[in-house]
């Protein structure tokens, strides 16, 4: 008997529940438990953290289905058409073409040949990725010792021995080609990886153009240096993409470039091989061509350009690239540990859509595709959370710019799709005649913020991806660009303050300066603002408003750090600029103080604009501001 019943206990325990199903269970379940009242435990309070704004040591750098499972097995994919030559070509896409112009000056730093040995720090911060485990680019990184910053006007990379703050030291220059501009650099072991763009005239390849202006060509450029040695860095891979540089993330060791190609229609006709992507790749024997009949399109597309996704295993650096081209795409990037996804923007029959693909990062190819009506934001506006992506648009802003007679008609969703980009769960009309200014997706839950004259923070529940639901809203002044988690109960909002005026009979909202904000949703129902800190006037801004990179924060350390520029108007040259640094606990929000470069300088010099503070990160106790002019070091005493 006890053999039988183990035998279907097997049985069972195999079987995959329905998610509605599921949920009704747990909910009976919860209803047939004993209600217990509990008291608030006490949270422990965190020891005030003091920005002693003394530098320790300066120098200058410019020396001169519905269930929760993936796919268990590899997926079929996506049927994609091929492009097959050059007039299927010249047939789809439009007569545009966008050109991107720069140049930057390369510099020279004579440095000793001795070798430096590691002693990093334990404590160090990292980027400030979105998603855990996957790796964004940035101007400036840390491995805990040495500090790596492109340097924008001296066209190099420089590394400074950084740890210990009071002998911080300029170790050596990474000198950049002149056409190659960096957007961004990665660290991976004992390897540094810079990617951007590479800049050259198409009238210096010999390509016949019937104009008379000189059109530049880009690539994106990807150069990985052995950087063990630091005072002897060594280049060891380059790889260049016909295309524009759009993103890049690192996941499992394997590095994917996301490249746009744009595409001119009469190039092409003079020029069939125009119409093809090349790619150079140091470790490939000879170059790598995506012909026509490698080059695949979606059916239907309205952008003239291609995307390359490029793929480079980082632990193997003879192993040549790998780059996918489709014709069709153009619009945000999110990414996942597990896919990619890329959406772009369409407008027929008076809808608004965002057309949205899947690629496998495991298996290299697109394995589903969906629509969701409206537009999104940015790549916060996009989540995988147990094999689903959540999603949140705004219907009646086509592509990010309002239409006067659509204005009423503006709302906001947030939608949830399967594996197969199947739609499974929506919310949708949410703040009429608003739009969507930040998203934030936290697990079993997500927050929105909208605005056009209060800021509505939404809670929504996504714990059932059948039916999402609001379970709260907060309605106070001003708006949120970015939010950030701070625990699981409490986010940190960056944006603009507000408040309410009259214009031509009409009321309206007028932003008043810079506001940071704690917000408390332990009570999903009743969200709050605990505490706000507000900066500067009219015209003031932060770059971590729109980049996620800029925004510093360490909950161990109760400290935060953004660049800003503080303003008392728009025409306000007199403001002060640097890094702003707080000290942020549920005990509330205090400003320490403005790290400047510029203290004294005139808002209309050269000087001023190389002394802009880009970012700031931490090394155990010592606070680092990095500007193209130089780095300064500031005390954390607890």
């Amino acid at each position: 008997m006890n053999k039988k019943i183990d035998e279907l206990k097997k049985e069972y325990e195999n079987i995959e529940v329905p998610a509605e199903i599921d949920f009704a269970i747990e909910k009976g379940i919860k209803k047939g438990k004993r209600r217990k009242n509990t008291g608030r435990e006490d949270i422990g309070m965190a020891a005030a953290v003091l920005i002693c704004i003394m530098s320790l040591s300066i120098f200058k750098l410019n020396e001169s289905s519905l269930s929760y499972k993936t796919y268990e097995n590899e997926p079929v994919g996506i049927s994609l058409s091929v492009l097959g030559s050059s007039d299927s070509l010249i047939k789809i896409i439009k007569d545009n073409q966008n050109n991107y112009m720069g140049v930057r000056n390369g510099a020279v730093f004579g440095v000793e040949d001795a070798a430096i040995k590691s002693t990093a720090q334990q404590g160090y911060s990292k980027t400030n990725n979105q998603v855990e485990g996957v790796d964004e680019e940035d101007t400036v990184q840390t491995d805990g010792e040495f500090i790596y910053s492109i340097d924008e006007v001296n066209g190099c990379i420089d590394i400074v021995k950084a740890y210990p703050a009071s002998k911080m030291e300029l170790i050596n220059k990474i000198n950049l080609d002149k056409s190659f501009k960096p957007s961004g650099i990665f660290l991976y072991s004992d390897y540094l990886v810079a990617v951007g763009n590479s800049y050259s005239s198409l009238n210096e390849q010999n390509v016949n153009i019937n104009y008379d202006m000189k059109f530049i060509s880009n690539k994106t450029q990807l150069v990985i240096y052995d950087i063990k040695d630091k005072k002897s860095v060594k280049k060891v891979r380059d790889i260049k993409i016909e295309g524009g540089y759009v993103t890049s993330r690192i996941t499992s060791s394997k590095l994917f470039i996301v490249s746009n190609k744009y595409l001119n229609r009469e190039i092409i006709i003079n020029d069939k091989k125009n119409g093809e992507v090349r790619i150079e790749d140091s470790a490939a024997k000879g170059e790598i061509v995506n012909s026509y009949d490698k080059i695949k399109y979606v059916s239907g597309a309205e952008t003239g350009s291609y995307l390359n996704i490029t793929r480079v295993d980082l632990n193997n650096m003879k192993t040549a690239s790998k780059t996918d081209t489709i014709l069709g795409f153009s619009g945000n990037v999110y990414c996942s540990p597990d896919n990619l996804y890329l959406t772009g923007s369409s407008y027929k029959n008076n809808k608004e859509e965002t057309p949205i693909y899947k690629y496998s990062l495991k298996y290299n190819k697109f394995i589903a595709k969906g629509t969701v009506e409206g537009t999104i934001l940015n790549q916060f506006s996009m989540d995988e959370s147990k094999g689903y992506l959540r999603i949140a648009t705004t219907t009646g802003n086509y592509f990010g710019i309002l239409k006067s007679e659509a204005s009423s008609q503006r709302h906001n969703n947030v939608y949830i799709l399967d594996k197969d980009l199947k739609i499974s769960g929506s919310l949708t009309d949410l703040a009429k005649d608003e739009r969507i200014y930040s998203v934030r997706f936290m697990g079993d839950r997500g927050y929105m913020v909208t605005y056009k004259e209060m800021d509505p923070l939404f809670v929504i529940d996504l714990k059932n991806p059948i039916k999402p639901k609001v379970l709260g809203e907060l309605k106070i002044p001003g708006f949120s660009n970015y939010l950030h988690p701070y625990d699981e109960n409490h986010l940190i909002g960056l944006g603009m303050d507000s408040v309410l005026v009259t214009e031509g009979g009409e009321e309206r909202a007028r932003p008043t300066g810079l506001k940071i904000s704690l917000f408390d949703v332990t009570n999903v129902s009743k969200p709050k603002e605990l505490y706000k800190v507000n900066l500067g006037g009219q015209g003031s801004y932060s770059e971590a408003q729109y980049n996620h990179k800029a925004f510093m924060f360490s909950k161990e350390k109760n400290i935060l750090s953004i660049p800003v520029d503080i303003r008392n108007g728009y025409e306000d040259n007199n403001g002060k600029q640097g890094a702003a640094v707080f000290t942020v606990s549920l005990n509330g929000i205090k400003e320490k103080g403005i790290i400047s470069h510029s203290d004294d300088i005139n808002r209309n010099s050269e000087l001023y604009n190389l002394s802009i503070v880009r970012r700031t990160l931490y090394i155990d106790d010592v606070l680092y501001a990095v500007s193209n002019e130089k780095i300064t070091a500031s005390n954390i005493t607890v």
